[in-house]
């Protein structure tokens, strides 16, 4: 997966997992926050590379981060219905055209980073965009897209 850049939008759990498992591999990351880097746990910490929107609120930044990507993989452990902000993405990817894959075996790593590495070795992206839960509607969240990321990239 050389030459692939991670981006996110910055909130606790998955998008944070993302962001450093890229800072920890040295991958490129970014991608687009609210304005005031807002998100659950206070502002965004600095070392995080991400652009702030005009606009405080999380929509504009996960169509922008959905845009700005070749594909998003969506980390969703509802177990009957996805989280509003897993409809949000899945809605903004199809309206762009962007492909999807929606991973929501959590907290089996193994079946997620199976379905991981299979969407990747035919998708290809150079830019792939990581969502999903939140570390406080889902603990172990952060930890088990972690996990999947490295389980999935080096395959």
């Amino acid at each position: 997966m050389i030459g692939v850049k991670v981006v996110s939008g910055g909130q606790t759990g998955a998008d944070r997992a993302a962001l450093d498992f890229a800072l920890a591999r040295e991958i490129e990351c970014g991608g687009w926050c609210p304005r005031g880097r807002v998100a659950e746990d206070g502002a965004i910490p600095a070392k995080y590379p991400l652009r702030e929107t005009p606009e405080p609120t999380y929509p504009p930044r996960t169509r922008r981060n959905v845009e700005d990507s070749d594909a998003t993989v969506i980390f969703d452990a509802a177990s009957v219905a996805p989280s509003r902000g897993t409809k949000l993405t899945i809605n903004c990817c199809k309206s762009a055209g962007k492909p999807f894959v929606v991973l929501s075996a959590f907290p089996d790593v193994a079946v997620d980073a199976e379905a991981l590495a299979a969407f990747l070795a035919k998708i290809r992206p150079q830019v792939l965009n990581v969502a999903g839960n939140r570390e406080s509607g889902t603990p172990g969240i952060y930890a088990h897209v972690f996990a999947v990321l490295v389980s999935a990239w080096d395959r």
